[in-house]
């Protein structure tokens, strides 16, 4: 069969998206033909990497047999303002018309941004091609209850455009079981929902020596707590700010590692309130396994808002990988229900919650361990298997 994935992001970028999009296309290639269409890689600053030749038109890639596509676009700093909205329009409107000129009997889609997904399957019913529709977020709540837009109207069409996404797929693989109920109260069939989770993916060995471990090599007498990911607007980084004052006499420090809109923002913020325990890294290959073998426990946090209860951070499964505890601060629901059933970490959801149990984490340092658990259905490769089924069905 031959599947078109259409994604905004996919590697060399470095986020959920591109890391999912990059799963599904590799595992996928080794029973399918795979192609892949993409933007210029540009995320998050909005400026296309070097070594990419700014003046073409359409780049024609093939890595591990993937044919990989990547098309210009207008291309914005993803900072969730109206310019990123118009990013995430214009590769949905250029991939719309592109997907005309690629052979393709199946059309992966991923959502947010909504309007790559809703352009991916407008194409698939122009073309009477089969699709799949990926929740991962619903969009419209998110923009809502972070504030990015309070304008009801522009939310009443967004959802709309939403539905009619739903109602268009073949299939959705929706990343939670709260993602999967929110979508069938809209009145979609449940029978064409299906839950496809993130999961992690099996790291190479393959980078230099990293700088960072001097650092963490100058503070191997502390206990770190490290976050690696995307620094945005995701994640309550007020809440480090705030208990970092608490712990600033204890043997704790606390690391960040990663890229995104809240980086300027958050070293403005340290620097201001002079905090001394909080290490800010850009860092562009994080997944740098040098790095993951000096993490004593992994931290991970969410805003206490409504949305994110149906959502589980994708860096947590590799936190999984790599065997580490989960320190996880936010709101109860999926991601504290999966921690704690399976005893990957501990999950805290208020402030003082939080400092009980960063102190007795350092107390009890290389007392806790990770439990002896089967890991290997939380891969992004056991989750790819059970989509080459769903795929095989709808043929």
């Amino acid at each position: 069969m031959k599947i078109l994935l259409i994604s905004d992001n996919y590697p060399p970028e470095n986020n959920a998206l591109s890391n999912r999009a990059y799963a599904n296309a590799h595992y996928l290639s080794k029973y399918h033909d795979v192609s892949v269409l993409t933007c210029f890689p540009n995320y998050p600053f909005g400026k296309i990497f070097k070594n990419y030749n700014k003046k073409k038109i359409i780049l024609k890639e093939e890595e591990e047999k993937i044919k990989i596509f990547r098309i210009k676009t207008f291309i914005a700093k993803k900072n969730n303002g109206i310019l990123s909205f118009f990013d995430y329009l214009s590769f949905g409107v250029n991939s719309f018309f592109f997907s005309f000129f690629l052979k393709k009997d199946l059309i992966i889609a991923s959502s947010p941004p909504l309007p790559v997904a809703f352009f991916s399957i407008l194409a698939s019913k122009i073309t009477f091609t089969k699709n799949i529709l990926e929740v991962r977020d619903i969009w419209s709540d998110s923009i809502y209850e972070l504030g990015i837009s309070r304008n009801l109207i522009s939310i009443k069409i967004l959802k709309f455009i939403e539905y009619i996404s739903y109602k268009l797929a073949n299939k959705i693989f929706c990343v939670t079981e709260t993602m999967r109920q929110k979508i069938i109260t809209l009145g979609i069939n449940p029978d064409k929902i299906l839950i496809r989770p993130n999961g992690y993916i099996k790291l190479k060995n393959t980078f230099k020596k990293s700088s960072l471990e001097l650092h963490f090599s100058k503070y191997k007498n502390y206990t770190n707590f490290t976050f690696i990911g995307t620094i945005g607007e995701s994640q309550d980084f007020n809440i480090l700010l705030d208990i970092s004052v608490f712990l600033k006499n204890e043997k704790i420090i606390f690391n960040i590692i990663g890229e995104g809109s809240r980086f300027q923002w958050l070293k403005e913020n340290i620097k201001k309130r002079n905090i001394k325990n909080i290490f800010l890294f850009n860092q562009k290959k994080y997944n740098n396994l040098t790095i993951y073998k000096d993490v004593d426990y992994f931290f991970s946090f969410l805003k206490k808002i409504k949305i994110f209860k149906s959502v589980i951070p994708s860096k947590i499964y590799d936190h999984i990988y790599q065997k580490k505890i989960t320190l996880f601060y936010g709101p109860k629901g999926e991601a504290s229900k999966m921690i704690n059933a399976n005893k990957f970490g501990y999950s805290t959801h208020n402030q003082a919650e939080l400092l009980n149990k960063i102190r007795f984490l350092n107390s009890n340092k290389n007392k806790i361990v990770f439990p002896r658990s089967n890991t290997n259905s939380f891969s992004r490769e056991h989750v790819a298997l059970n989509m080459i089924e769903d795929i095989n069905k709808i043929q």
